[in-house]
């Protein structure tokens, strides 16, 4: 990868196994390298974060997410693009990191569904303040509207709920708040635009370092760690 002056947006994921992780690490300039995880840039998101940091204590998230159906053949399923964990429950594993700025993941375990496969199974994150976080991806059920998420997140001052982006309660310190949407945001445009205004005017990519290994290495271990004998893995950041 030569990059010289040249500026690039990486889509998600930006990686899918361990050799081009390490590559795009030693190649990896904030000011050349701009990694597409849309979800950063929802308004939504942006509300819960500040609440999550004004609010701080360990919290549990739950994050239900219902994916598209797709065919045996479709990419996601070849034997090199790491499944759909690389593929798209990525999405939701870095919002966790976004949304959990300063905490530090410490290790992952699978509930593996040996009979309807890794993309039916459930995966957990713990942080180093005791902040957990469950994905419950499927692609069963009502696919008419595409991809759908559910967000739960609770701590002791807070209650979060958002439903699929259309609807959002927040119980703060028994306080209730409810935002809508007539129709959902998932941070694309927001994203583009200022990508756009970031390379015209020589800024600097907001995705650190940091998220780029943490988002990454925990996708990468999940895939590696559901075809082990394991179900619990520690993770260490050199």
């Amino acid at each position: 990868m030569k990059l010289k002056n040249s500026k690039v947006i990486i889509e998600k994921p930006p990686c899918v196994n361990y050799d081009d992780f390490n590559h795009l690490l030693e190649k990896y300039d904030t000011s050349k390298i701009f990694i597409g995880y849309n979800r950063r840039h929802i308004p939504w998101v942006l509300k819960v974060k500040k609440l999550l940091k004004e609010y701080d204590s360990p919290c549990v998230m739950s994050i239900e997410i219902k994916e598209v159906q797709i065919t045996k053949y479709h990419w996601y399923n070849a034997p090199n693009q790491g499944s759909r964990i690389a593929g798209n429950l990525c999405h939701w594993i870095d919002l966790t990191i976004f949304l959990l700025e300063g905490k530090k993941p410490v290790s992952i375990s699978i509930s593996k569904n040996k009979i309807l496969g890794i993309d039916n199974s459930t995966f957990i994150i713990l942080f180093d303040d005791g902040s957990i976080v469950t994905l419950i991806p499927s692609d069963y059920g009502d696919g008419t509207y595409g991809v759908q998420e559910f967000i739960k997140i609770r701590n002791e001052k807070l209650d979060i709920r958002i439903d699929d982006f259309m609807h959002m309660r927040l119980w703060i310190n028994g306080k209730v708040r409810n935002y809508y949407k007539l129709r959902r945001d998932k941070g694309h445009d927001i994203m583009y635009k200022k990508f756009c205004n970031s390379i015209l005017s020589n800024k600097k990519s907001e995705y650190t370092k940091n998220d780029l290994i943490y988002s990454t290495s925990i996708y990468l271990n999940f895939i590696k760690l559901y075809y082990s004998d394991e179900s619990n893995m520690e993770l260490h950041f050199s």
